[in-house]
């Protein structure tokens, strides 16, 4: 095992921001997550693997009340006032049609179709067209908002939600045909029905401020079951395919799941409704829920996106983990934070031990940290990436509308001194990425997949380069080689491509694999990328000899490390030792691992003397510390100094509103 001086960084204040809404798209494997700063964050969810790949930036003053997915497109609607179609591939809104004060969205199965309820108690239809979607028109008003909505499945009738009733609605007429009264539990409180859904045979389930669901038969208008499922308001409702399980959550966090039986030994016998289970995986109040494969998604006030199924019974968390929020400037021991609206540059603590002492013994600090620099953009601007050169002399990020470059001097008991470089080229537009390969070099990752190599200059910077996009797709991934001349980016086509940035041309392009890349990492003297997917496979790429490395052609399939069994998670980022390179460093947001090459191969000498055969799953040489959490970054800031940013969770917890409050047996 490798031997290192940890700097534990705790001053990333980093705050999650709610759930708010939740919508899967089934024909692409897609979730969106619509957070409460208006932020949109778009989920793989293939083959049940969960893997956040990209963000919508928010908007000033600009809420996500709703999600729709239509055939791999998506839309959302808020309280400011219409509705949004984005761009998938450049993150930005691509169309957009006025709808007044949108509390809920609704997309028809025929997907033609999208209704749409306002604060002003109109519901309002829209077709969805090839460039965004086309005013229809709008039924009757109704007396005060109209809180949810859900269409029959056959599409002939739409049902909403608002304070004390459930209204049926003719689509074709666009008149009222029924209106369903909910009693009051308490005589002057209003009963508020804040979610619907409706299965095949026109069963109405509602969820509502009283914590009951019902079940009501939508032809007759009659309420044929209620149950007291919360302590407290029903705020989602999600429904199985099979539409023999409903699941529930609302303000008590807890999540109760109903199902469909038949009373009687008869097949044919009456179906009726029954609480089978309840399933506490949330702190705070559960906002959205919705099927994405065999797992319920659920998110709320607590920030996670939890996953959960039965049988068997699995609960997994992912915690709210920003992407490339760190970087680190090694040379000049110093770190800069991404937050949605500003940057801070720190220059780290030091120590001046002699000796290290045992496992695990705190070393005295000779200088704390210390923060050189808050620079924070306009309101309406959220950062989208930013970089920082290895001598802390470049700084470089990208909002949602151009890029900005400065050049930081910082001299001795003097503070630092920021000045911005004005003149980029003309081409310089709003990155996805940004990459400082050398010192004086920046890389720049554009929507549609094209790289800027960039000379930077404190008078006018010039472009070196431009690397043409085959496929137009944009980029999940930059990672440059630590000399400075390769250059490897994998995009959302599953494409690995590898760069020559001092002859400027491509070298090579990696096979393509079935899952997407989570994270790559350059040999410290070797000519090799490693590459690790979202399934956790790991791969080593020789970029001389333009093939897989024998350790990877042998070693890949034994070094998988599984997210589910060995509750590792999804990797995060590796690299290698740079003092010891046959060690493999790479973590998920709880757990960081060390693989090490010399010990498998060690091993595999030792089962080869044996009669029985290796399992290709074999889990071994996996040296595992859950003493981390949560995981944000891991970097070398110098051969034998690890940094390790980490946002623990009761920092997030600290950060959260007022529960529930439920009395507890014993107290």
């Amino acid at each position: 095992m490798a031997e290192f001086r940890v700097h534990r960084v705790r001053f990333f204040d980093y705050s999650p921001v709610a759930i708010q809404s939740l919508a899967y798209d089934d024909s692409k494997g897609k979730l969106a997550v619509g957070r409460h700063d208006g932020t949109i964050e778009l989920w793989n969810c293939s083959q049940n693997i969960f893997h956040h790949e990209m963000t919508i930036p928010g908007e000033e003053q600009r809420s996500v009340e709703s999600l729709v997915w239509m055939k791999g497109r998506l839309f959302s609607s808020g309280l400011h006032g219409d509705i949004t179609e984005y761009d998938l591939n450049s993150l930005k809104p691509k169309a957009r049609a006025s709808g007044g004060s949108i509390w809920c969205m609704q997309l028809n199965t025929a997907s033609s179709t999208i209704a749409v309820g306002t604060d002003d108690g109109v519901i309002s239809l829209y077709d969805v067209i090839d460039d965004g979607v086309m005013y229809n028109r709008s039924f009757i008003r109704q007396e005060g908002r109209v809180l949810c909505l859900a269409w029959q499945p056959a599409g002939d009738y739409l049902v909403s939600g608002a304070v004390d009733g459930i209204r049926i609605w003719n689509v074709a007429a666009g008149n009222v045909t029924e209106l369903l009264t909910l009693p009051r539990v308490i005589r002057d409180t209003e009963t508020v029905v804040w979610s619907i859904v409706i299965t095949s045979d026109f069963t109405i389930i509602s969820g509502d401020s009283s914590g009951n669901v019902s079940f009501f038969d939508g032809h007759q208008g009659t309420c044929l079951q209620s149950f007291q499922a919360n302590r407290a308001d029903v705020l989602t409702l999600c429904l199985d395919k099979e539409e023999n399980k409903v699941f529930c959550g609302g303000v008590d966090s807890a999540i109760t799941q109903f199902e469909r039986v038949t009373a009687g030994k008869q097949a044919d016998g009456m179906k009726t409704w029954i609480q089978s289970s309840s399933r506490i995986i949330h702190t705070h109040d559960v906002r959205a829920m919705c099927m994405a494969g065999e797992f319920l998604v659920s998110g709320g006030d607590d920030t996670y996106l939890c996953l959960s199924k039965y049988p068997p019974k699995t609960y997994i968390k992912l915690p709210h983990i920003p992407k490339n929020a760190v970087h680190i400037a090694d040379t000049a021991n110093m770190i800069l934070h991404q937050y949605p609206d500003y940057l801070e540059i720190w220059r780290l603590g030091a120590t001046n031990a002699e000796s290290y002492g045992d496992d695990g013994c705190i070393l005295p600090l000779c200088s704390n940290p210390e923060k050189l620099l808050q620079l924070r953009t306009r309101s309406e601007d959220k950062v989208i990436c930013s970089a920082i050169s290895s001598d802390a002399r470049w700084l470089a990020y990208s909002h949602t509308t151009s890029v900005h470059l400065y050049h930081l001097t910082l001299e001795t008991n003097k503070p630092l001194r920021v000045q911005r470089v004005r003149c980029l080229p003309s081409c310089v537009q709003r990155a996805h990425h940004l990459c400082f390969v050398r010192p004086d070099r920046l890389v720049l990752a554009l929507a549609t997949g094209e790289l800027l190599l960039l000379e930077v200059d404190k008078d006018k910077p010039r472009l070196l380069h431009r690397f043409s996009s085959e496929n137009g797709v944009s980029l999940s991934h930059l990672k440059s080689s630590p000399c400075g001349k390769y250059m490897a980016a994998a995009d959302f086509n599953r494409t690995v491509n590898i760069y020559d940035t001092h002859n400027f041309k491509k070298l090579c392009t990696l096979p393509q694999y079935e899952h997407q890349v989570a994270a790559l990492a350059f040999h410290p003297k070797e000519l090799d990328l490693l590459v690790v997917y979202a399934n956790n496979e790991i791969i080593e790429f020789s970029i001389k000899e333009n093939c897989y490395t024998s350790w990877s052609r042998r070693y890949n399939k034994r070094c998988h490390l599984s997210q589910s069994e060995d509750n590792f998670g999804l990797v995060m980022n590796v690299l290698y030792n740079p003092v010891l390179p046959e060690q493999i460093l790479l973590h998920s947001d709880r757990r960081l691992c060390i693989l090490d090459k010399r010990e498998m191969a060690s091993e595999e000498k030792q089962e080869s003397t044996k009669d029985t055969p290796i399992g290709p799953r074999c889990q071994f040489s996996n040296h595992i510390s859950d003493k981390y959490q949560y995981l944000i970054h891991l970097g070398v800031m110098q051969p034998d100094l690890l940094v390790v940013v980490e946002r623990p969770p009761q920092s997030i917890s600290a950060h959260l509103p007022a529960s529930l409050q439920v009395k507890k047996f014993g107290t």
